[in-house]
């Protein structure tokens, strides 16, 4: 029966984030802007670092010093590749413990407050090799560079046919909304009262290289190869670990991992939502009030990217002047206006910056409302669609 288990947390997180983009939209002056969430993440966002922890009650060997250099010649770049992780050798521990094994941790960025570590296992050159490295992530990064919006890791149960029948939903549902789904548009003036930044576009020349574009990724959880990918997807959220139904994760800018969709749980509307999401104007631009989760890949973006920037900060027309033929008269005349008007200014001007205030605070309240109601409506679907599973297997 916990295969039937109700994911409400992860929709209300979702909406809570969202309801954070909504105020944040609704009440910054510059905390948006027309190039899309995908792409803002990718040029901008420079990926979290994960800490490989060793834990040792004797000197290490050389084969396991062999391990931790190996580790540490990927965190400082070398051999051509960067890696998001450095070492934390805490010294020869003295607790009291029937195990001397040496112990190698790999956990997540401090910040993402995941208690459990990543992967966790014996510290040997394979190990550490594996950690870095995997054909899957290799794959998954440079798709993003070449222009993918998100890839969807599908990752399976172990049953074919759930499996299959997961890849097909996936596949059929991103190719319609590819042909769906826009680019958001130019920002005018109309979207300067909900906090866009209009300075923040994609440049004309580069515009060709933008476009929505998904694809899908199958891993398997017996691959060897995989075995730190597959421990650290698991590991994103706390009761992962709990269900054997096939699992997506879609992976966006440098490798963010999104929150999973599970079993039943993937499904058209899901989909739509989180595509939505990523092909929209980056209305909060803090990586850290935004969702996911970085994952640890072996992958100079900085450098892969180098040359291909789209995004580009323009110079704002100035205010329209007045005509060089009657400038003079016409500031005569504006000279006398202000000084009519100046006494009024100052009586309104307060009341007017506590009427901005207002508004700006109520927007941002009816989007976290908007968001909210959102957000209990995918909880209602899908506990409905539960209960129904629950009933058939009855």
């Amino acid at each position: 029966m916990k295969n039937n288990k109700i994911h409400i947390n992860r929709f209300m997180i979702f909406g809570l984030v969202g309801g954070i983009w909504g105020i944040s939209a609704c009440c910054s002056t510059a905390s948006g802007c027309s190039v899309p969430v995908f792409r803002y993440a990718l040029e901008r966002w420079q990926s979290d670092r994960y800490v490989a922890q060793i834990d040792h009650r004797q000197e290490l060997s050389d084969d396991q010093k062999s391990a931790v250099e190996t580790i540490n010649n990927y965190s400082r770049g070398e051999g051509g590749t960067v890696t998001n992780v450095y070492v934390n050798d805490r010294g020869i521990s003295n607790e009291d413990t029937e195990s001397q094994e040496t112990v190698l941790r790999v956990n997540f960025p401090m910040h993402c407050g995941i208690p459990v570590p990543a992967w966790t296992g014996k510290l040997t050159k394979e190990n550490a090799e594996m950690i870095v490295n995997s054909p899957a992530r290799k794959e998954i990064a440079e798709r993003l560079v070449e222009g993918d919006s998100a890839v969807w890791i599908l990752l399976e149960s172990g049953d074919s046919e759930k499996d299959d029948d997961a890849e097909k939903l996936l596949n059929e549902q991103l190719k319609k909304l590819e042909n769906e789904l826009q680019l958001p548009e130019e920002i005018s003036a109309d979207y300067m009262a909900e906090g866009y930044d209009p300075s923040l576009t994609i440049d004309e020349a580069n515009e060709h290289a933008v476009r929505i574009r998904f694809s899908t990724i199958r891993v398997s959880r017996d691959d060897p190869k995989e075995e730190f990918l597959v421990s650290s997807l698991l590991r994103t959220e706390s009761d992962l670990l709990e269900f054997d139904e096939p699992m997506t994760f879609a992976v966006f800018g440098r490798a963010r991992i999104l929150l999973a969709l599970i079993g039943k749980g993937i499904n058209e509307d899901n989909i739509e939502e989180i595509c939505t999401f990523l092909s929209g104007p980056c209305s909060c631009t803090v990586k850290g009030l935004n969702p996911g989760v970085d994952m640890l890949v072996s992958f100079d973006w900085d450098k892969a990217l180098e040359g291909s920037e789209v995004i580009e900060q323009i110079e704002m027309p100035p205010l329209t002047g007045l005509s060089s033929s009657n400038a003079g008269t016409e500031l005569e005349q504006l000279d006398e206006v202000i000084e009519e008007e100046v006494s009024s200014e100052e009586v309104f001007e307060e009341n007017n910056k506590v009427a901005e205030n207002v508004a700006f605070v109520v927007s941002g309240l009816l989007c976290f409302i908007a968001s909210f109601a959102v957000t209990i409506n995918i909880i209602k679907k899908k506990k409905l669609q539960r209960l129904e599973d629950i009933e058939r297997r009855q």
